[in-house]
């Protein structure tokens, strides 16, 4: 099998079905986390599963188990050592959507294919003013970055540089940026989705 015919999509631990996913189409309304795999080893791996428990609770007053969901991860891969991709949707079916302020029960989405390549070439930004609703979420709403990113594109450039009101950098399309000087990093201060990158842990 190559790195391009990798696809697995499990629903709470089983196969998703088309039918399972109609909700998650009609119904745009929830969170995500996404990492890529290396031997079974995923970088911040508690991290993302602290963002997944804080989204959780913020968008569906739920609570997220952490064991259940790495479970879950845990199966999709497999026992595959090959270099994954590896995401993770919390949605939920329950979710009424007359009733947004109702506790709902949710469902967790694991999605495995192939590794995403690694980018070697210096970019070419054109910024735009910009702010992501709940910025400290990674949530499902992701139409205007890829809008953003449409639009550098079209003007000759590679991607989105996103700058709020008061002219400060927040992040990327889809990607955080940092800057160094000889002192050490240097982060924007606008709200922006926080980057996870530590040492590696094993799913199991």
């Amino acid at each position: 099998m190559t790195d391009s015919a990798i696809c697995r999509i499990e629903l709470n631990g089983a196969s998703a079905q088309v039918a399972d996913l109609r909700h998650l189409v009609q119904t745009n309304y929830g969170h995500f986390t996404s990492m890529q795999v290396q031997e079974g080893c995923v970088r911040g791996l508690g991290l993302h599963l602290d963002r997944l428990v804080q989204a959780t609770r913020e968008l569906f007053d739920c609570a997220l188990d952490r064991e259940r969901v790495r479970g879950f991860m845990r199966q999709a891969i497999d026992a595959d050592m090959r270099p994954l991709s590896l995401r993770v949707n919390v949605f939920s079916r329950s979710l009424d959507r007359a009733r947004m302020s109702a506790p709902a029960a949710v469902d967790i989405l694991v999605t495995v294919g192939a590794p995403a390549p690694a980018a070697t070439a210096p970019l070419r930004l054109k910024s735009f003013r910009y702010q992501r609703e709940l910025p400290a979420i990674k949530h499902v709403g992701t139409f205007p970055l890829f809008h953003y990113r449409r639009r550098a594109q079209q003007a000759g450039f590679d991607d989105a540089l996103f700058v709020a009101d008061d002219g400060r950098i927040s992040e990327g399309s889809v990607w955080n940026i940092v800057f160094f000087d000889n002192r050490g990093a240097i982060w924007p201060q606008a709200p922006q989705l926080l980057l996870l990158l530590v040492v590696s842990t094993q799913l199991d």
